[in-house]
């Protein structure tokens, strides 16, 4: 049987509006904590190896268990309809909806022209392919509807990249500004966006 990991305790106390509070492991807390969360290698050393060390005992205690997972898992996704899409709503003189092809884990955003003509604006599923981490924070196109800026972290920081392309040629016009938040705002000029680093 596996030892459960065990982090070291070192003793902190400190005095919060009179009390005396105790904290073992405040010593992990790292004084560069936001870079951290940018690039994961950059964690002590100590703390990554026990992370690993508890990581490798929940495997070993689950391990006989993976049969069970695995029918639950698809238990759950039999419940999921193969095709889905989201109900279209109005904006101007298009109608903007989300689709999910047969067995994709992302959706496609998807609008219909007055012309009645079906348009893909953004393909998420195949945005994600190749990538190990993929997710997608936002899609919202421009109030005059020529524009989209959409935000997306590949490496589970939470750390977004936003783009912006044109609709209409699928021109890229800013391309992975870093370190934003996920949430995108159009100006009603449409030519500036609002976001938060």
């Amino acid at each position: 049987m596996t030892t459960i990991p065990k982090l070291r305790k070192e003793t902190n106390r400190i005095k919060v509006h009179g009390h005396e509070l105790r904290d073992d492991y405040a010593w992990i807390k790292q004084g560069n904590w936001q870079e951290v969360l940018k690039n994961p290698a950059k964690l002590n050393t100590e703390v990554q190896n026990y992370l690993h060390q508890e990581n490798n005992f929940v495997q070993q205690q689950l391990k006989d268990k993976e049969q069970l997972r695995e029918t639950i898992f698809q238990e759950l996704k039999n419940k999921i309809k193969d095709k889905d899409s989201s109900v279209p709503i109005k904006d101007g003189e298009y109608f903007y909806f989300t689709e999910y092809a047969k067995a994709a884990e992302y959706p496609c955003f998807k609008r219909k022209s007055p012309e009645n003509r079906m348009e893909t604006i953004f393909d998420a599923q195949q945005r994600a392919e190749g990538k190990t981490f993929f997710n997608l924070a936002s899609v919202t196109h421009s109030h005059d509807h020529r524009f989209m800026a959409y935000n997306v972290d590949t490496n589970g920081s939470e750390n977004y990249f936003l783009s912006v392309e044109h609709l209409d040629n699928k021109e890229i016009l800013t391309k992975d500004i870093p370190n934003t938040t996920g949430e995108i705002i159009w100006d009603t000029d449409n030519k500036h966006i609002y976001y938060i680093r």
